[in-house]
């Protein structure tokens, strides 16, 4: 709206601008409206879909296909949760702010926003930056991941598992995904991470103690040891140390161990040992004590 003149305003000018600010917002009231009766619907059809798994109706394959969904096609499913006395809303305006493209649905359940999501939106990094962008806000988010699976059930209870270990980490923008953790995705089924950190402490927590005490190496060898297979010049190689050094450190390992190096369980026992600290590293979750006595 523009006036031709300048000067004071009359009274005509004063019920125009009345007119016009009333049918701007009446406009803005009509749009917010049907963008939040197309939120519903989208999340109302996540809802059916997670319900569904694999099972889909004609009714629902025809829903999905016009809101531009493949219910054939393998979706990730992330489950996202505000740390305590983050703003719920604010969480879920965010998600509904960045979920605009096409195939993305978005919805909610109890007090956490779940997401699914095709494959050719990049999932993860797609949730990795929404959680940063809310953290630059200063809204603390945490999230997990399923593997991608047309069964969007399926998907929803191993974004849920992943879920409880970001939950352990208590930081903000972590997000555990599923689809890495390759074998150890067993660890989905556990509670917490109470007895991933008592595996990690047991197998190698003496060997923790010993180079926190004497700034040693034998956790770093041994590991290095494990992954090419138990070769002994090739652990030389990697660590950058002379051949006799690797075979004192990694005797002295397995003295302390009280284990033999060479037997295939003990071998098998700490690599597993090693893959799940992997995970709790990546949850920022200390299985050792870092302090000096």
């Amino acid at each position: 709206m523009r006036l031709a003149e300048s000067g004071p305003l009359t009274d005509f000018h004063h019920a125009a601008l009345s007119l016009g600010a009333t049918a701007i917002a009446l406009e803005l009231t009509k749009e917010f409206a049907a963008l939040e009766a197309e939120w519903r619907v989208r999340g109302e059809l996540l809802e059916e879909l997670l319900q569904a798994g694999a099972h889909w109706s004609d009714s629902l394959r025809r829903r999905a296909h016009h809101a531009g969904i493949d219910v054939a096609e393998p979706c990730v499913v992330a489950v996202v949760e505000a740390l305590p006395r983050a703003d719920q809303g604010a969480m879920l305006a965010m998600f509904r702010a960045a979920g605009t493209a096409q195939g993305i649905l978005i919805g909610t359940r109890g007090e956490r926003v779940v997401v699914a999501l095709p494959h050719c939106h990049r999932p993860l990094r797609w949730v990795q930056e929404v959680l940063e962008r809310a953290r630059a806000k200063g809204l603390p988010l945490i999230a997990g991941l399923s593997e991608a699976h047309p069964d969007l059930a399926r998907g929803l209870n191993e974004a849920q598992a992943a879920l409880r270990l970001a939950r352990d980490s208590g930081k903000p923008a972590v997000v555990v995904d599923a689809s890495v953790l390759g074998p150890l995705r067993i660890m989905l089924d556990v509670q917490d991470t109470t007895r991933m950190v008592e595996l990690v402490r047991n197998t190698l927590g003496p060997l923790a103690e010993y180079d926190r005490r004497r700034q040693g190496d034998l956790l770093e060898t041994l590991r290095t040891f494990l992954d090419v297979g138990g070769n002994h010049p090739a652990t030389a190689e990697r660590c950058k140390v002379h051949l006799n050094t690797v075979k004192y450190r990694l005797s002295r390992a397995a003295d302390i161990l009280d284990r033999p190096l060479g037997d295939h369980t003990t071998r098998f026992e700490l690599s597993l040992a090693y893959a799940v600290w992997d995970v709790l590293d990546a949850l920022e979750i200390t299985p050792f004590t870092t302090t000096e006595d």
